[in-house]
């Protein structure tokens, strides 16, 4: 539910700024794709020999433009053109020459291990990660477990089908739930943190008793409440999109062991409890602790990272025997 930004770390270690992406972006795909646009996309007429035209002079921007500029330039140009003298025939041949099912075969699986994204931007659920299998030291076959979403989508915009900042790395079950539904803009994963957009919240009739050595029901009532109180309309056709409360009130385990960390959490603080690790790091005992990373820079890094920081933090308001404890001077 980050962001995704820049610099980015690949799966072997190696570092990409945002131009270092874009670089190796346009080499992999730009002559290819505008050979075919030019020699494959057959015009019937002016308009669309114009428009093809316009699209070949463009191309690098298509390729590159941000999300609102996709938004507010690209998809317009594809409706007015669709609406007033594209032929189906020519449509598709568009999809064709972009060649976004092929790509996805091969080179798209490179951009998933630069991009490195390992947890689906949209619910942070579900892993997405890129693999390799090897068998004696040589690499045989590479591995991309998620899909693509077109935040565009494809079918509608065949011209964004290749455009870098609209192929969001996803679990299969985010994509499939989207579909061709369009989104705001703030919740597409290259333009906003979906993250700062709203916090969970365990709901409760009395939150005492479950200090009391009685348990969270393993269904659970999970609220999202957006930041920002004009936007929850907004956020609630995000949370229907992806079922994520249906999914969410399936973790009352998860919820039960956030509370319970922050009741426990004199034992955790006292870093002497933990002389059998080697290299004692705060940062690394708060981690241990929870059971995931704490910072919300770090919430792609491992799935329900944003579920548990936040009922973290109901549980510290609510929790009337919460020490305010730290950790040499860092509050944990």
């Amino acid at each position: 539910m980050n962001k995704i930004t820049f610099p980015r770390k690949d799966v072997d270690g190696k570092w990409w700024t945002q131009k270092d992406v874009e670089a190796w972006f346009i080499t992999e795909f730009y002559d290819d794709i505008k050979y075919r646009l030019s020699n494959n996309v057959q015009c019937t007429n002016d308009d669309e020999k114009n428009f093809l035209d316009f699209i070949i002079d463009n191309l690098k921007n298509i390729l590159l433009d941000t999300p609102s500029q996709m938004y507010y330039t690209w998809k317009f140009y594809m409706i007015v053109y669709r609406n007033t003298c594209i032929s189906p025939d020519f449509f598709n041949s568009l999809k064709d020459a972009f060649n976004y099912s092929d790509y996805r075969e091969n080179k798209l699986i490179d951009l998933a291990k630069i991009i490195n994204v390992k947890c689906c931007p949209y619910c942070n659920m579900h892993y997405t990660l890129f693999a390799e299998e090897k068998n004696k030291g040589k690499t045989v076959k590479k591995l991309a477990k998620f899909q693509f979403d077109h935040f565009y989508n494809k079918s509608e915009y065949p011209i964004l089908s290749m455009s870098l900042y609209n192929l969001i790395p996803s679990c299969p079950i985010c994509n499939q739930s989207k579909s061709k539904k369009e989104l705001s803009l703030s919740y597409h994963p290259y333009h906003s943190d979906i993250c700062k957009q709203f916090k969970f919240e365990l709901a409760i009739n009395n939150p005492a008793y479950i200090f009391c050595g009685q348990k969270i029901n393993d269904l659970i009532n999970v609220n999202f409440i957006a930041k920002d109180s004009k936007k929850q309309s907004e956020l609630d056709d995000f949370v229907k999109t992806f079922h994520l409360k249906a999914l969410y009130q399936r973790h009352g385990d998860i919820a039960q062991e956030a509370f319970d960390k922050a009741y426990e959490l004199p034992y955790y603080s006292n870093i002497k409890n933990f002389k059998c690790i080697s290299s004692i790091e705060p940062e690394y005992i708060k981690r241990l602790w929870f059971g995931t990373y704490l910072d919300e820079k770090d919430i792609e890094k491992r799935p329900l990272t944003k579920f548990k920081q936040d009922l973290r933090e109901q549980a510290k308001t609510i929790n009337h025997n919460y020490i305010d404890s730290n950790f040499t001077n860092a509050r944990i």
